[in-house]
């Protein structure tokens, strides 16, 4: 296999101190990243086919997994896969809600195998200085076993060994592509923005990623599409919903506390999916451009998050010379928190730039859009539907509905997708057990339904290796 660390990359020899990834009393986001495993040490020792997974970790400890050890894997994955589908046939509501989240679990344990597998084969561990990180790495160990015993754990030293491999290399993989500054940043005063050069560095990742897809066996190719693409095609509406509010509520399925990634969600997302930051200026950009002189437009944002496209739409306003009063933002959140905070969250990212009065964030669902489509849609004001980043946490059954509502198709001037590709399943082993609890399927995004689709552009362009330009990452896709 070819390595992914090759001398033309130039990659620095990391020195790490002990102290850099133990837990400190900081909010830092890159301090809460490193101290993750306060958050699952506790549960360790109870998680469902830990037994099953141990073999798997010692040999990804020696970057030895092999296509049947793969294969092996993707045969566990799927039978826990079927018991968690047939409990959703049963009843009461929460064994199914409980069956998914210990799939979800062993995804995690799972995608952490396959990280510090393919890490070590293409060896990154090599990339930390030898001194430093066998201190690291024993004194690592030591505490993970003492915060486990506390905890009631009482991880054997093997297993302590691969957590404190495990958050090794995944701190030095922050260093090499996980910026700790912006990389679009804003000018409040005057509306522009700056693409920095964190971008261009920040993405080497995805090249790395690409050239994993050619270098991958079958085996493998099937066990990463299985983790990251499509596992909830057969769950019921309830549980999705349960296992998606717990979601943006930073609340883990699987222990019920709250979840240290989600703490600072946007954030660490814009750092390790890079292409996501610049991606949504280009679709503020996309959807004033539809506009026309002295007719008003209205922008339903389906999904909205905080409102967080509202802010790029903001900025691009001032950028293209519009006035906000001209158009209206609508969008549709499920979620009590995210509307309660939407002009907060708003004015913290665009300072003193004026935020629209008379745009809102209300609750709102594709389900009820598809439902009841001219209370949303008058078929006079220009309206663009908007999924930013949004379409693959939706309901698969709701999509396929929305997109064969022909009522929608007549009254909306489009739809804009802003969205990641099937093919993005690939990277995700890579950061996926930082974020491995959310009922993603991205099967949801490649329906098209009755509509004529088109893809208007992918971010970036091509992965920074010319021969990965075949693999489309973060793109958006109009469909009218």
């Amino acid at each position: 296999m070819e390595p992914f660390f090759t001398a033309e990359h130039r990659f620095p020899t990391i020195s790490l101190a002990l102290e850099d990834i133990l837990p400190r009393d900081s909010t830092s986001l890159r301090v809460q990243a490193r101290a993750v495993y306060q958050h699952y040490v506790k549960t360790l020792a109870a998680r469902p086919s830990d037994e099953d997974l141990r073999p798997f970790r010692d040999k990804a400890l020696m970057g030895s997994l092999t296509p049947p050890d793969f294969a092996a894997m993707h045969t566990l994955f799927t039978s826990l896969k079927s018991q968690a589908q047939d409990a959703g046939m049963r009843r009461p509501r929460q064994h199914t809600v409980a069956a998914y989240a210990s799939l979800n679990s062993v995804a995690m344990l799972l995608a952490q195998i396959l990280f510090v597998d393919n890490s070590i084969k293409e060896g990154l561990l090599e990339r930390i200085e030898a001194a430093s990180r066998d201190r690291v790495l024993d004194g690592l160990s030591a505490a993970i076993r003492a915060h486990s015993a506390v905890n009631g754990a009482a991880l054997p030293p093997e297993d302590a060994r691969f957590y404190a491999t495990l958050f090794l290399l995944q701190t030095a993989f922050d260093q090499l592509f996980v910026p700790d500054d912006d990389i679009v940043t804003y000018d409040t005063a005057s509306g522009t923005y700056h693409v920095t050069e964190l971008y261009d560095e920040c993405i080497r990742y995805l090249a790395l990623s690409a050239r994993k897809i050619r270098t991958a066996s079958r085996a493998e190719h099937n066990l990463c599409y299985d983790l990251t693409t499509g596992w909830g095609d057969h769950i019921d509406r309830a549980t999705w919903d349960v296992l998606n509010t717990q979601y943006y509520r930073a609340i883990s399925p699987t222990t019920g506390e709250a979840n240290l990634f989600a703490t600072h969600y946007d954030r660490l997302l814009e750092r390790m999916l890079p292409q996501f930051v610049l991606a949504k200026v280009r679709l503020a950009e996309d959807i004033l451009r539809v506009k026309q002189p002295g007719t008003p437009l209205k922008i339903l944002d389906i999904g909205a998050g905080s409102g967080a496209l509202a802010i790029d739409l903001v900025m691009a306003c001032t950028r293209l010379g519009l006035s906000p009063a001209e158009m209206t933002y609508e969008g549709l959140d499920p979620s009590p928190y995210m509307r309660r905070h939407f002009r907060a969250n708003c004015a913290r990212k665009i300072g003193k730039t004026p935020f629209p009065t008379h745009w809102t964030l209300r609750k709102g669902t594709i389900e009820q859009v598809d439902a009841e489509p001219t209370r949303y849609l008058d078929g006079e004001t220009l309206t663009v539907l908007v999924f930013s980043g949004s379409l693959h946490h939706c309901f698969q059954a709701s999509v396929k509905r929305f997109f064969r509502n022909r009522t929608i198709k007549q009254l909306a001037h489009a739809v804009l997708v802003l969205d990641v590709t099937a093919a993005h399943g690939w990277t995700k082993p890579y950061y996926m057990w930082a974020d491995c609890e959310s009922p993603e399927n991205f099967d949801n995004i490649l329906d098209p339904g009755i509509w004529t689709s088109q893809t208007l552009w992918h971010e970036p362009p091509r992965a920074p290796d010319a021969d990965a330009f075949d693999h489309t990452w973060c793109y958006l896709q109009r469909r009218t």
